[in-house]
């Protein structure tokens, strides 16, 4: 009886078989021990498949390596995701600037103790990115010398 090339228990155990696809058409011969999930494992011929996850915000399956995640959990998609934000944005952007002493959500700049909207928001968020920039720059810069 020929001898078959046998996978460790417990990486098989923690192998999802549905990250592998069959391209050869492999079967088992007639005295082959391995279930068909071990010779997909040790198979070096069956391409391998991305995790999807299911967007929930537009209905689509997305390969893993566009959502970020790895956990398979339904999620939303990057651009789902970046859509959101944008609409946040420019709700706090239309803001009025008395929201103050009405109540409610509103961007400020402290210690100014300025209501924002509008254009002065975005300079006010611009800048503040740039700065944040700048600094995590000048960190960089400073291992780097430091480093030398």
């Amino acid at each position: 009886m020929p001898e078959y090339e046998r996978a460790n228990k417990d990486e098989l155990a923690a192998f999802d078989e549905t990250t592998k696809q069959c391209t050869m058409n492999c079967g088992q011969g007639i005295h082959d021990p391995r279930s068909k999930k071990e010779m997909k494992f040790l198979c070096d011929e069956c391409a391998t498949v991305e995790a999807k996850i299911f967007c929930v915000t537009c209905g689509v399956w997305l390969p893993e390596s566009q959502t970020g995640l790895t956990d398979g959990k339904v999620s939303e998609c990057q651009q789902c995701t970046n859509a959101r934000d944008a609409a946040r944005y420019r709700w706090l952007r239309e803001r009025d600037l008395d929201t103050i002493s009405k109540g409610g959500a509103f961007a400020g700049l402290m210690p100014e103790k300025l209501v924002l909207n509008g254009a002065d928001l975005d300079k006010a968020v611009d800048s503040a990115i740039r700065k944040s920039e700048e600094i995590e720059n000048s960190v960089d810069t400073f291992s780097l010398t430091a480093s030398i």
